[in-house]
């Protein structure tokens, strides 16, 4: 059961990466409120339970990659938004 938190965080991680490629903001919400719930309960587990914590760490790398990949096109997906807003509103809108 603990071992599937580890597999729910990494397929969470893809996700994110297709929803970002399609910059499908309501379904990154989602998956960053689960990846959140997700990554506490792998916090949670760890302090108590040294096996859980030693395989957990053997996924950071992949982890760490991801993260690297789904931040890249977050940035992306910013820019891009960014973009349409100002051929939508130009200069004029202000917040």
């Amino acid at each position: 059961m603990e071992y599937e938190l580890l597999a729910e965080f990494e397929n969470l991680l893809v996700e994110m990466e297709q929803a970002l490629i399609v910059n499908d903001v309501e379904r990154i919400s989602q998956i960053t409120d689960r990846q959140q719930l997700c990554l506490l309960q792998i916090v949670r587990k760890s302090k108590t339970d040294v096996s859980f914590r030693a395989q957990a760490k053997t996924c950071v790398p992949r982890w760490m990659e991801q993260l690297e990949i789904n931040n890249k096109l977050l940035q992306q997906a910013m820019s891009i938004n960014s973009t349409v807003l100002q051929v939508l509103y130009g200069h004029e809108a202000s917040c």
